[in-house]
């Protein structure tokens, strides 16, 4: 019964496909200043955040007006994003055709579908708005496209510099030399975090965040871990804070252990206040590698890489290093491995820090 209904599902996504199919164009498009650009985006904060580069070109090398859709998986990164002009939330309780008719009456110009697998509300969204350009990469909803790209090779070219090459479809250069994750907190988190410094007396000292949450698939480094960890890094003169989702509160308070300062992610723009001001970061892999990115900060990531060749999610542009394991799981990569990676440079950074003073 399964499979005759996504055989129905699949005979209709293609009846759709052929309804609203376009005209393949290999022109470049000649971008104008104020041309309305719509990017249709239902991923992943790390996803999200590694779009935003895209979005610095489009908004100061294009000067274009941009409207991002997205949904509760990353409206933090674009709700207050200073990049774009406008966030519209799709919510599925509401539906496609209620959220896409205000969007229609912008009278967009420009489409850009970054999937680079197949979203099927993305690319419904895709056919039902009007625009005479719809950018996207080749896949099965290429037929809705008018510029359809390829998409480059994930086991070399790290996934901004393959979502930029979406400007590949248009007739202008840009230097991406300086490009980076963009966010910004909003000022009311900034000063949330600069009372939590003050209260907790954190300033003028190196401060290390250690990140213990990541996606459930990548499972858990270990209590014991951590708090060998926390043990080693009280050779330094340093503030450190655990950093924990609400999910990991019972682990985060096993680690500390009443003797170390914890701070639960519970709203972003907070998070990445506290993380701007922050020396150093230890994490898992998650969305925060790639916001320390965005301000630059020093970076060690635990990551897994199973059965695959895919580059790693390491932070763009921005100084990082890692541990990684080849198993399935972080419980993998021993507490000595990371030690042996990690030492190095944390004297590096600490030292750095120090010289600066």
């Amino acid at each position: 019964m399964k499979n005759i209904k996504q055989h129905i599902n699949n005979l209709l996504l293609n009846l759709f496909y052929f309804l609203f199919h376009k005209k393949p164009n290999k022109s470049k498009i000649n971008i104008a200043n104020k041309l309305k650009v719509l990017i249709i985006i239902f991923e992943d904060l790390k996803t999200s955040l590694a779009l935003t580069p895209l979005l610095k070109v489009l908004n100061d090398s294009f000067n274009c007006e941009i409207t991002v859709l997205g949904n509760v998986n990353n409206q933090s990164v674009f709700n207050n994003n200073l990049l774009i002009n406008k966030y519209s939330l799709y919510n599925k309780n509401i539906g496609i055709v209620k959220t896409f008719l205000p969007i229609s009456k912008n009278k967009i110009d420009i489409i850009i579908n970054p999937h680079e697998k197949q979203n099927v509300d993305a690319a419904l969204f895709l056919g039902l708005i009007k625009a005479k350009y719809k950018i996207g990469f080749e896949k099965e909803d290429h037929q809705l496209l008018t510029h359809i790209l390829p998409i480059l090779d994930h086991n070399r070219i790290h996934i901004v510099d393959r979502l930029l090459s979406i400007t590949e479809a248009f007739n202008k250069e840009f230097n991406k030399s300086e490009l980076n994750i963009f966010y910004q907190p909003t000022k009311t988190s900034e000063t949330l975090i600069e009372e939590y410094f003050i209260k907790h007396d954190l300033l003028h000292k190196f401060t290390i965040a250690v990140n213990i949450s990541n996606s459930a698939e990548l499972g858990f480094w270990g209590i014991n871990n951590y708090k060998n960890l926390l043990k080693y890094l009280k050779n330094f003169n340093a503030n450190i804070i655990v950093c924990a989702s609400i999910d990991d509160i019972e682990n985060a308070e096993k680690i500390s252990d009443g003797k170390t300062l914890i701070y639960y992610d519970t709203e972003f723009d907070e998070f990445a206040a506290l993380l701007k001001n922050v020396n150093l970061i230890f994490s898992p892999d998650s969305y925060i590698v790639q916001l320390a990115a965005a301000f630059k900060i020093p970076v060690f990531c635990l990551f897994v890489q199973h059965k695959t060749a895919e580059m790693i999610n390491v932070p763009y542009n921005s100084d990082f290093d890692f541990a990684v394991t080849d198993n399935d799981n972080l419980k993998n990569i021993s507490y000595g491995n990371v030690l042996n990676s990690f030492v190095p440079y944390i004297e590096y950074i600490y030292e750095k820090y120090n010289s600066a003073k």
